[in-house]
């Protein structure tokens, strides 16, 4: 399997020689990388693959991998596909694509993987293609056109053009006089059908052969398999591998037989949406109730001595522990050995000083001599006389025994049958890779390591109980493998199943989950949503503890400064008080930040770009742990000193020089006067630069000039501090610079080296910069009158882990999750591909749920356990007339892209009016557009609602 190591080496030969975009880099990686792991090779022309899977109707599919081209690999196609129905009388299904070639098999079809490749021989294979294309379609459609062009068949009759199927009735004809035994019926045909020697005839095989097909290339790799320069490398699979995905998915055009689409083979195969190249037999995570019921369903239940002599032969041996563990088997076991119809057997282990007592009918005695050719019988018993006459060796009587075990036994490993059986582990181990090359058995990792032995999964007494929790740890089949990734596990970490009963599994697993919720109509999702963001009335939470749980939620949005406490926090809580928020930030539990970087203009190098205003300043509030997490997100872009003003540049300096300093230090050292000070800050705050140690140095800058406070007035009563004094420490934002590029020079000065006493203040927990000691020197010559702006870089690969944690914010944040939904959500993030590959491993593990919950909606879609029970619950409730109110910067501000409508922009000062999920009036511009007819009480209601700030936002019914 292909290390991490090789992978990122992959990785930068796409993206620096060939020039690949990551998103192509990765792609390829994937795909390639799933098949290296599977076949531990990739297919060449002078190296070919060939796997085999079973699907979900019990038959296999049969794939090899040729990268030869569709005339080669069609007429291979053809030749095995009529070699096969001579050998198994049995008509298969079969395409072919430009790299590869699918047989589609029953249950019939039995041999070892390595003779497919000898099946065809080079000095007889263009006689079988011969016989094999008078069956296929394109012999007759080579036919007609053939005699249409020699003007055998008339194109016009009568001055009229000849219908089609007029054509193609007297095509049928001439071949009839022609060629009777390609027409002829097949019961009437011995052997191979005699070619006529008949220039049409000979021109039409000539066109299949050499022009649709290429029968000379074809032979060529049959010469190439039988000498040895091509090499053919077969494996069995539990699934099928990335390269299968193409040709399971293939059109009629490449179709070797006439079987229609919705009839194929391969539409019974159930492919995985998420594949790891280090892990390819990771079958994923099984549902521990489907597991515990498939097991309960393939355990015999009797009732009778009669239903006991039928379970026991069917189950090959029953132990002692098992016979005490089932009500009334003892006693039935005990009637058949009065009978003579069974016996309890004591067997020696295989280090000689153990023994087993196992239960075998009087049909099975001889298989249990030849395994245990020392163990007493209690009471002695005869074997029937048809049975007695059978021969067994100890491999084919473990074979045959081990078979009928493993019907009634759900996963097991080798080491519970070895000690079940009283053998080896390593004769265990070389029958059930026996079993596994048949088809009958299939290895992985299906449960938890603490599950249920075949001695106890029926009931026993001494049997631990299996909490919740550990199975759910447990489930995960990678966390169970060896500390050496990439390397398969030992024989005695895997757990064998019969391959019908790991189907069930699979169904029951795959069909519980979708069936657990229906889709519903986007107005109900939206009607979920404001119960799930606590935007009803009803569910509008109080307090400061609650804040908290809504931050959580709003992780990482990103909306205008001014919005936060106007309408995102109020309108979920409705007793908001800033100094929570205040002193959430204080505490350093909770950061505000800039994200993204403004953009630069780059048309005058000598023109400053200015930022917007500090109201519509994208923020975002995150956890102060998680902001690496955030800021991984967005590429690093470096910004020219010169973007800021002469005072905002100045006091940038001063931060990177000496740290996180309080206003007054900061208007002391710069000798700015207050207002000059906040206005430099307000830029430093628009273009990304600095942060406060609390939301009030924001709430500050976002306040008019002539509605803060002055200096020396008497503080009044009021909600929250307004002044910025009182927003503690003031610092610069760390980003992390690109690699071997320099950190930014805000001026032309050097870095002035850090006091000591400075130092010390650096610890407080809500400070976001790093240490002065880390700001390097900047050489002299970066210099500010240079303005040379540094391009943006490609940023690196995202660590998964961070994407995890933001795909699980996400879903914390909506419930229910798909590309439509995030649409409103900064283009900073992870793109939908890097997103939907951490939702779909969280699926296989069984973490959240995938399915169609949003009906309408194309792409894959995904849901929290706990969002699928509101949204069940929601659905059924009929609609109440419920108003709620939102802001343009809402996140559920989804009219126009989730809900019909025209789009509100993401603006503090707009704002929608839903009812019962359905936008109903919309407030843009200070303009009120109504999207439904109101009655006139609703009408005034809605005007109401939606002029009002939201702390004080209240949507009753309206009333007559």
């Amino acid at each position: 399997m292909p290390s991490v190591p090789e992978l990122d080496a992959a990785l930068g030969w796409l993206t620096q020689e060939v020039g690949l975009t990551d998103v192509a880099a990765t792609q390829i990686i994937d795909y390639l990388g799933g098949a290296l792991a599977a076949f531990g090779m990739l297919p060449t022309r002078q190296a070919l693959a060939m796997e085999r899977f079973f699907d979900e109707s019990g038959g296999t599919q049969l794939i090899i991998h040729a990268p030869l081209g569709s005339r080669i690999n069609k007429a291979w196609g053809l030749a095995l596909r009529k070699r096969f129905c001579r050998s198994f009388n049995f008509e298969l299904q079969a395409a072919a694509s430009e790299d590869a070639i699918v047989l589609s098999l029953s249950t019939s079809h039995s041999f070892p993987l390595e003779d497919v490749s000898r099946f065809l021989h080079s000095a007889t294979a263009r006689d079988v293609l011969v016989q094999a294309l008078l069956d296929a379609p394109l012999f007759p459609v080579r036919w007609r056109w053939n005699a249409t062009t020699a003007l055998a068949l008339p194109r016009f009759s009568g001055g009229a053009k000849t219908a089609p199927q007029i054509q193609r009735m007297r095509s049928e004809d001439l071949l009839a006089t022609v060629f009777p035994d390609q027409v002829a019926c097949l019961e009437n045909i011995v052997g191979e059908r005699r070619i006529p020697d008949h220039p049409l005839v000979a021109q039409t095989l000539h066109d299949c052969l050499h022009e649709a097909m290429d029968v000379d290339g074809f032979l060529d790799v049959l010469r190439g398999l039988e000498a040895g320069t091509t090499t053919m490398t077969c494996r069995d699979l539990v699934a099928p591998s990335p390269l299968a995905a193409e040709i399971l998915a293939a059109k009629p055009y490449a179709f070797l037989d006439d079987a229609p689409l919705e009839e194929r083979r391969t539409q019974a195969v159930q492919q995985r949406r998420y594949a790891d190249p280090q892990h390819p037999d990771d079958l994923g995570r099984l549902d521990p109730a489907a597991v515990a019921a498939v097991r309960e369903e393939a355990w015999p239940q009797v009732r009778n001595a009669d239903e006991m002599h039928e379970a026991l032969t069917g189950l090959g041996i029953v132990t002692d522990a098992e016979a005490h563990t089932n009500p009334g088997w003892v006693a039935w076991l005990a009637a058949l050995a009065a009978e003579g119809r069974a016996t309890r057997a004591i067997c020696h282990a295989p280090n000689g000083h153990e023994t087993t007592a196992l239960w075998i009918t009087a049909e099975r005695l001889p298989q249990l001599h030849a395994l245990h050719p020392m163990a007493t019988l209690d009471p002695s018993i005869t074997t029937p006389a048809e049975y007695a006459q059978i021969a067994w060796t100890p491999e084919d009587a473990l074979v045959d025994l081990l078979r009928a075990r493993l019907t009634g036994l759900g996963p097991t490993t080798a080491a519970d049958l070895a000690v079940a059986f009283a053998i080896k582990p390593s004769a265990i181990d070389a029958v059930l890779i026996h079993l596994e090359v048949e088809g009958y058995v299939m290895r992985g990792l299906f449960d938890d390591p603490q599950h249920r032995s075949p001695f106890s999964a029926h009931g026993c007494a001494d049997e631990p109980v299996e909490t919740a929790g550990s199975a759910s740890e447990a489930r995960l089949g990678r966390d169970r493998w060896p500390e050496s990734r990439g390397r398969m596990p030992d024989l005695s970490d895997q757990q064998w199943c019969e391959r019908h009963l790991l189907a069930r599994i699979h169904r029951y697993t795959i069909g519980r989950l979708r069936r657990e919720i229906e889709p519903v109509a986007p107005r109900d999702w939206l009607r979920f949503a404001c119960h799930w963001q606590h935007l009803t009335p009803s569910t509008r939470m109080r307090g400061p503890d609650a804040l908290a749980g809504v931050l959580t939620q709003l992780e990482g949005y990103e909306a205008p400064a001014g919005a936060w406490e106007s309408d995102l926090l109020p309108a979920r809580i409705a007793d908001y008080e800033p100094a929570w928020l205040d002193a959430l930030c204080q505490s350093g539990r909770v950061l505000w930040t800039r994200l993204r970087a403004p953009a630069t203009s780059t048309n005058d190098a000598a023109a400053p770009t200015r930022a917007g205003p500090v109201r519509a300043t994208p923020i975002v509030l995150l956890s102060r742990r998680e902001r690496a997490t955030w800021a991984g997100c967005v590429a690093a872009l470096e910004m020219d000193a010169n973007a800021l003003s002469s005072r905002a540049r100045k006091v940038a300096d001063y931060l990177a020089a000496r740290g996180a300093s309080f206003f007054d230090e900061l208007r002391d050292a710069t000798g700015l006067l207050e207002t000059e000070l906040e206005d430099a800050l307000g830029e430093l705050v628009a273009q990304g630069v600095v942060n406060a140690d609390s939301f009030t140095g924001l709430r500050a800058l976002m306040v008019p000039a002539s509605k803060r406070p002055r200096p020396g007035a008497p503080r009044r009563m009021r909600r929250g501090l307004l002044g910025i004094a009182d927003a503690g420490r003031w610092s610069l934002i760390v980003r992390q610079p690109p690699p071997n590029l320099p950190l930014p020079a805000w001026g032309g000065e050097q870095r002035l080296a850090r006091n000591d006493s400075r130092a010390a203040t650096s610890t407080h927990p809500a400070s976001s910069v790093h240490p002065a000691s880390s700001v390097q020197p900047v050489s002299s010559v970066q210099q500010a009158s240079a303005v040379h702006p540094v391009p943006p870089t490609r940023p690196a690969a995202p660590d998964p882990s961070h994407i995890e944690h933001i795909a699980r914010t996400l879903l914390r944040r909506y419930g229910v999750v798909c590309w439509r939904v995030l649409e409103r959500e900064a283009a900073w993030l992870p793109r939908w591909r890097d997103l939907l590959r951490v939702l779909q491993r969280l699926e296989a593990r069984g973490e959240i749920r995938g399915g169609r919950f949003i009906a309408g909606m194309s792409g894959e879609q995904f849901a929290l356990p706990e969002a699928i029970g509101l949204l069940r619950q929601l659905r059924q409730r009929p609609p109440d007339g419920e108003w709620v109110c939102v802001g343009g910067a809402d996140p559920l501000n989804l009219v126009g892209i989730l809900i019909a409508g025209p789009r509100v922009p993401s603006l503090v000062s707009a704002r929608i009016l839903y009812r019962d999920g359905v936008p109903i009036a919309t407030l843009v511009a200070d303009e009120i557009t109504l999207l439904e007819t109101l009655a006139p009480d609703e009408e005034s209601r809605a005007r109401q609602i939606l002029r009002r700030p939201a702390s004080l936002r209240e949507a009753p019914l309206p009333t007559a």
